[in-house]
């Protein structure tokens, strides 16, 4: 940090480093919240956890040496994945904290931070790698290991899964009620996939980033094959493709 004084003079303050041992395997995502209060963290080991920012800033208060010794515990901590977590997506506003993360397990998982609570878990038919979601929060969008995408329509999926708990009851002619479930938020296509979840064949190699644009008509995909497609979301068409490092393999994207 930088600071001034009216007498001329230019102050710097150095924080010290904070080290603890967060995860049991490689990290493969990390994110702070808007409001700095904490930091989120996914890897290899299935894990995902949120760390307080104010118990990490104490440890810098201390020396080096102490604060590489302390332990820090997370402040929420879930297991909601068998094999690795490639990636997430952090819902962050005023009122609520959610995570959406996908995995090499086939699932995405909605978790909850201030609830503590596992919210949503949708299972799909191939290995995901990437995840986001639209500004308003209706659309979800994860990417696959064989070059899928996955466009989950949220409002539809939050109807059908509604609807597979509810109860309707039958008045037949002679007065008697017959109660049952309705499963139509189970239901599945013959691709396996659940009702309001669509797919496109957008790259022939993993699909490493999944970036939304802000007038919710479009969103961007990046793979391994150095490829990078500007699709419209309705339409699931192919609006630009472009090769910004001659077909070499690209991890990230960020759209300024």
């Amino acid at each position: 940090m930088y600071g001034s004084a009216k007498k001329g003079y230019i102050y710097v303050w150095i924080i010290h480093c904070c080290i603890w041992q967060a995860h049991f395997k490689a990290l493969t995502r990390i994110a702070i919240t808007q409001n700095h209060q904490f930091c989120i963290s996914v890897a290899e080991d299935g894990m995902g956890r949120v760390w307080d920012m104010s118990q990490i800033l104490d440890t810098t208060l201390l020396s080096l040496k102490q604060a590489s010794g302390r332990s820090i515990s997370p402040y929420r901590s879930w297991n909601s994945h068998t094999l690795s977590i490639t990636d997430m997506y952090v819902i962050d506003s005023l009122s609520h904290l959610r995570v959406w993360t996908c995995s090499h397990d086939c699932a995405i998982h909605l978790f909850d931070v201030h609830m503590n609570k596992s919210v949503l878990r949708i299972s799909l038919n191939q290995p995901l790698e990437s995840i986001t979601c639209t500004a308003g929060l209706d659309w979800i969008l994860c990417g696959s290991s064989s070059g899928l995408v996955f466009i989950l329509d949220f409002s539809v999926l939050a109807i059908g899964f509604s609807a597979g708990n509810a109860q309707i009851i039958h008045i037949h002619d002679n007065h008697k009620n017959t109660a049952f479930s309705q499963q139509a938020g189970n239901k599945k296509h013959d691709d396996g996939l659940p009702d309001g979840v669509t797919c496109i064949a957008a790259h022939n190699k993993a699909v490493t980033c999944l970036v939304t644009l802000k007038d919710l008509s479009r969103f961007i995909s990046c793979s391994e094959d150095g490829m990078l497609k500007i699709w419209h979301l309705m339409s699931r068409q192919l609006l630009k493709e472009i090769v910004p490092l001659n077909k070499a393999p690209i991890t990230n994207c960020k759209v300024l």
